[in-house]
C-alpha cells in the first residue's frame, strides 16, 4: 500500500528462489475526505458494504492523513456506539492508523503501552480513543489515562 508520497521504484524482486511482483495499491491519488462523506452518505441509506473501506481511508491523500484518521474513527466511533459497526473493524482502523498517529506523536513508550493494555473496561478504552487525536504529546495522554 502506497500511502503519502507515490512510489515510483522497482515492481518487481529477483532472489534465488524466484521473482516476486507485488500488487502495489497507490491511495496517494485518492481524497479522503470526499470519500468519506460518499461512506457517510451510503451508510445513511442503509449500504454497510462500505464499512470495510473505513479501515483504509486514513491513508488516503498526500497530506492530512492525521486530520483524517481523527475524522474516521471519530465517524467509527459514532456507528460502533449506534451499534452499526462492530468493534473488529474499529480496532482494524485504529491499527492502520497507528503509524499516522505515532509520526504526529512519536512513538508509545513500552511503559504508557502497559498502562494501555492493563485497561479492561471497553467503555475506559473507548473514552480514551476520544482523546488520543487531541494529544500532541504523550504527556497529556497519560494524564488522560490517569
Amino acid at each position: 500500500m502506497i500511502s503519502g508520497t507515490p512510489y515510483n521504484g522497482i515492481r518487481e524482486i529477483k532472489t534465488p528462489h524466484g521473482t516476486y511482483s507485488p500488487i502495489f495499491v497507490d491511495f496517494t491519488q485518492k481524497d479522503g475526505f470526499k470519500r468519506l462523506a460518499e461512506i457517510k452518505t451510503a451508510i445513511d441509506q442503509g449500504d454497510t458494504s462500505v464499512l470495510i473501506e473505513l479501515i483504509f481511508l486514513p491513508l488516503y491523500g498526500k497530506i492530512n492523513h492525521k486530520e483524517l484518521a481523527e475524522a474516521v474513527l471519530s465517524y467509527e466511533l459514532e456507528l460502533y456506539k449506534a451499534n452499526k459497526m462492530p468493534e473488529l473493524l474499529l480496532a482494524a482502523t485504529l491499527i492502520m492508523s497507528n503509524k499516522i498517529l505515532e509520526s504526529t506523536i512519536g512513538k508509545i513508550p513500552e511503559n504508557l503501552a502497559n498502562k494501555i493494555n492493563a485497561i479492561a473496561q471497553e467503555s475506559q478504552l473507548l473514552d480514551l480513543l476520544k482523546v488520543v487525536p487531541r494529544c500532541k504529546e504523550f504527556g497529556e495522554f497519560e494524564r488522560a489515562l490517569a
